[in-house]
């Protein structure tokens, strides 16, 4: 009967048939334990690991080369560049109402800090980006923190309230738990500053990891002054959780 029958006995297209059922179970194992590794993944993540967002800008402008970043912002307005786009709606904001760049943000250079509340690297920066509003207070300069989560208990907005005021992050916060603005702009590691442009929305310069003030401490006053003529310097109203 079939039980005594050798593989060699089994007609081919019965062998066929069970080598694609196999391969068709090992396929859906396979894609079902990474889902959640997607999340963390885009093509533009894959665009950007063949072709990297430039950070230039930010050497340029430590190295003292204005025009050098001058001449960089001249191609991303003209020809170049990877528009961000506008923050999802829905999403809940902490220390702010819900923001846009179309409106609230207009003619700010807006600097996103990409980070999840159990990542120590992304508490380490945190003095950096203090630094960056107390120095920047006066000018057309924002700073929003896109929260996107590594695991799913960092999803609650409940969670990163509490590592707001436990971290005392006193600037907008938007709790993006699908991570759709971190796939829009292909970021691929916690934190991640990128630098917007305040006339296009373009994404300027992608800096990731830690050590970062210096550089942008120096490529942020050089655009301003580049975007002079674009810039709003009313300051975006925030509401502290730790005044609520």
């Amino acid at each position: 009967g079939e039980v005594g029958r050798t593989w060699r006995q089994i007609p081919r297209r019965e062998v066929l048939k069970w080598s694609v059922a196999a391969a068709g179970t090992a396929l859906t194992w396979s894609v079902t334990a990474r889902t959640k590794l997607w999340r963390y993944v885009s093509p533009q993540a894959v665009l950007n690991s063949v072709v990297p967002v430039s950070s230039s800008p930010a050497q340029a402008a430590q190295d003292g080369l204005r025009e050098e970043v001058f001449e960089f912002l001249d191609g991303i307005e003209s020809s170049g560049g990877l528009r961000v786009g506008d923050f999802p709606m829905g999403l809940e904001w902490l220390n702010s109402k819900p923001l846009s760049m179309k409106k609230e943000l207009k003619g700010k250079l807006l600097l996103l800090d990409f980070w999840t509340y159990c990542c120590i690297n992304c508490m380490h920066v945190l003095p950096d980006l203090a630094y960056l509003e107390e120095t920047y207070a006066s000018d057309a300069f924002a700073v929003v923190g896109v929260h996107s989560a590594k695991f799913d208990n960092e999803q609650l907005s409940s969670q990163i309230r509490a590592a707001v005021l436990r971290y005392d992050i006193a600037h907008p916060v938007v709790n993006d738990p699908d991570m759709r603005l971190w796939q829009r702009l292909g970021i691929d590691s916690w934190p991640t500053f990128a630098l917007v442009s305040p006339r296009s929305g373009k994404l300027i310069a992608k800096l990731s990891g830690e050590g970062h003030r210096s550089d942008l401490d120096a490529l942020i006053p050089i655009a301003l002054d580049y975007y002079a003529q674009d810039l709003d310097a009313r300051p975006v109203s925030v509401v502290l959780e730790r005044d609520k």
